[in-house]
């Protein structure tokens, strides 16, 4: 029994101890530190960037500055009048185009092509669509019916990829003209790290490979 009333006076005491969190704000006070000794002054995000590079063409006469639209200032304009003051020799712009990057990926949708003549004796149609929304139906089916067979490469997943649209539209049009099922050859269905882009993206052989399985379906 004694043990219990001296259980109880410490619970007591405890609780009568314990007092509520104050209240407290969800901002905080924003204190501005002091300007040190030297050059410094005031910038914004913006203006930072631009100094800093700025700072470093100015430093080192071997620094180029290069990428998308810096020549006239960039995409948020942080490297605005550095061509002017620098010259156009070590700030320009750089030769980024969606269509040059598809195109040298399409050199590839060609040589697959001439593989098949060359060592299989199969003459195949190559058709590079510039655009998917809207894209050649006309063009897709017209080949299709031709042929009897499609391949279809892009670098896109298997799974939801652009490829899943024209295989079905395929099938709805030209189905009583084809040899064979509608064959994609596409990146895999998983995340995968850049070092490993050579066994991500569809390669000659892969398409190679799918030209023959439907040849012989």
């Amino acid at each position: 029994m004694r043990v219990s009333q001296v259980a109880r006076s410490c619970f007591n005491t405890l609780r009568l101890n314990i007092r509520p969190a104050p209240m407290t704000r969800s901002h905080f006070t924003y204190y501005p530190t002091a300007v040190g000794p030297g050059d410094a002054k005031k910038m914004n995000m913006f203006t930072a960037i631009n100094n800093a590079m700025d700072l470093a063409l100015q430093e080192d006469s071997t620094a180029l500055l290069f990428g998308e639209d810096v020549g006239f200032g960039g995409v948020f304009r942080c490297s605005v009048n550095l061509r002017d003051k620098y010259g156009k020799d070590r700030v320009f712009n750089s030769p980024l185009c969606e269509q040059g990057i598809a195109g040298l990926f399409n050199s590839i949708s060609f040589q697959v092509a001439e593989l098949a003549k060359e060592k299989h004796n199969i003459d195949c149609e190559v058709i590079d669509l510039v655009s998917i929304l809207p894209w050649d139906t006309d063009t897709i089916c017209n080949s299709a019916k031709k042929t009897g067979r499609v391949v279809i490469a892009h670098e896109a997943p298997f799974t939801q990829g652009f490829g899943s649209e024209i295989a079905a539209y395929i099938q709805d049009k030209c189905f009583l003209n084809l040899e064979a099922p509608v064959k994609r050859v596409t990146g895999w269905d998983t995340p995968f790290p850049h070092v490993f882009e050579p066994f991500y993206l569809p390669d000659k052989l892969r398409c190679l490979t799918a030209i023959k399985d439907i040849v012989n379906y």
